[in-house]
């Protein structure tokens, strides 16, 4: 079965009852998949340039030229919100699971997350220092994870808004795509002939606990095998939010393969408060090698 209508851009919803397609214009249609009749037909003042569906199918969500978002009611097509915050037009959206952020990205190099229920600006994330092309967000809403031409990645806590973990690819960044739990991210570059996959931390993000940066070279020596990991060291400044504790860290020094001598009694809290950042690999008896991002070149 094939539809006569708008194709440029088309998804469709998480129960495979609805296509929603637009051709390149401010507006889109909703469509029935079984029998290919039309819904109903949203718009904006100008042109579409990115759509999300939340999880449960409920709400649609565009953003558009127009600087603004609308969130509509899928099965209806009805109009429930506009969001409007951004000075530039909206390029990217992503909508958590839980149905309560909605993060969209801007052509102002901002980021802003939203409340879905009300409709009321939550955070603004302030970084890029170009136009932000990607967006997504981890299943359960704490994170997000944006690109820019700007040629870095950058993951944000939503809880506190602010960013946590920042790759730089020295090239723009035009779409990701990651896994539920930004564990591992792709990412489509502008140029390069390559598909950066990054890890965070090897493990989830959503153990990332503190600030660091990852420096990556996308044009490094072509002899060398393009899939071969690359171990990248991130530099681990204070976390986010002073804990009060009664265990005294001892003093970590820079270098990845030294081990640190603790007293006895306070090896397994220290352990176990750094575990997520370990090797599960090492050998018992050897200090563990921390590893903080590894990138393999697809």
């Amino acid at each position: 079965m094939s539809y006569v209508g708008p194709s440029e851009l088309v998804t469709l919803t998480p129960d495979n009852q609805f296509a929603i397609s637009g051709d390149g214009n401010e507006l889109m249609k909703i469509w029935f998949l079984d029998n290919g009749e039309s819904v109903k037909t949203i718009n904006h003042l100008e042109k579409i340039t990115c759509i999300t569906i939340t999880k449960d199918t409920q709400f649609t969500i565009t953003g558009s030229e127009d600087m603004s978002l609308k969130i509509w009611e899928t099965k209806s097509g009805k109009l429930t919100q506009i969001l409007a915050g951004h000075d530039e037009m909206v390029t990217c959206v992503a909508v958590a699971n839980h149905n309560r952020h909605v993060v969209s990205g801007s052509s102002d190099k901002l980021l802003i997350v939203w409340n879905l229920s009300t409709g009321e600006t939550e955070k603004t994330l302030e970084g890029h220092q170009d136009i932000v092309t990607s967006v997504k967000m981890t299943s359960d809403g704490t994170l997000a994870v944006s690109g820019s031409r700007d040629g870095t990645l950058r993951v944000w806590s939503i809880q506190h808004g602010v960013m946590v973990t920042a790759f730089y690819l020295h090239v723009p960044v035009l779409e990701l795509k990651m896994t539920f739990n930004a564990e591992h991210i792709l990412v489509r570059v502008e140029e390069g002939g390559c598909a950066p996959l990054l890890c965070l931390h090897n493990s989830t993000a959503a153990e990332i606990e503190s600030q660091s940066q990852v420096n990556i070279d996308l044009k490094d020596d072509s002899s060398s095998s393009t899939t071969s990991p690359i171990t990248v060291p991130m530099n681990k400044p204070p976390p986010l939010e002073k804990k009060s504790s009664s265990i005294r860290m001892p003093k970590i020094t820079r270098k990845s393969t030294s081990s640190v001598n603790e007293p006895s009694d306070k090896k397994k809290h220290s352990k176990n408060r750094h575990q997520s950042y370990s090797d599960g690999n090492s050998s018992p008896g050897k200090a563990k090698n921390k590893r903080s991002g590894v990138c393999k070149i697809l």
